[in-house]
């Protein structure tokens, strides 16, 4: 009898600490909440790395982050992006490589701008709106003016 009361304790205790991490989860990613992706108009991206640049403009896009964008101008203009992407509390990335320029290459890294504000969050949490011009450039942390 004793050893049944023992296995229902643990079960709950079990079932308790699951519980605890979900809710623990789902406070974290409340305090970092997701851009709403959606459909943004007439944006601009410009990527400026060391000896190069590019350019793409977007008449109508559904990839409304700054992340979502780059990602679209690397499909649609051929060059590459990688990335990490962290889990929570943080679950958000951050870009690593674009067109082969590596974090860190030179004292530099990858960083962006929208409309001309630094990106203070991660780029797949910036949200972009109808009209927004978006800067990749690969430059030294911290920036200036930021």
């Amino acid at each position: 009898m004793r050893s049944v009361r023992e296995r229902w304790k643990a079960l709950l205790f079990f079932a308790l600490l699951v519980a605890s991490v979900l809710i623990l989860l789902a406070s974290a990613s409340a305090l970092y909440p997701r851009a709403p992706a959606g459909v943004v108009r007439n944006v601009s991206l410009r990527v400026e790395g060391p000896g190069w640049t590019f350019t793409y403009d977007a008449a109508l896009t559904p990839n409304g982050t700054a992340f979502a964008l780059l990602l679209e101008s690397a499909d649609r203009l051929g060059f590459e992006v990688e990335f990490t992407r962290y889990a929570p509390p943080l679950d958000s990335v951050l870009v690593d490589s674009i067109n082969g320029a590596r974090n860190g290459q030179g004292g530099l890294w990858w960083l962006y701008w929208v409309d001309g504000e630094y990106g203070t969050v991660g780029a797949d949490r910036r949200a972009l709106a109808d009209g927004a011009e978006v800067l990749w450039a690969f430059r030294a942390y911290p920036p200036e003016g930021a």
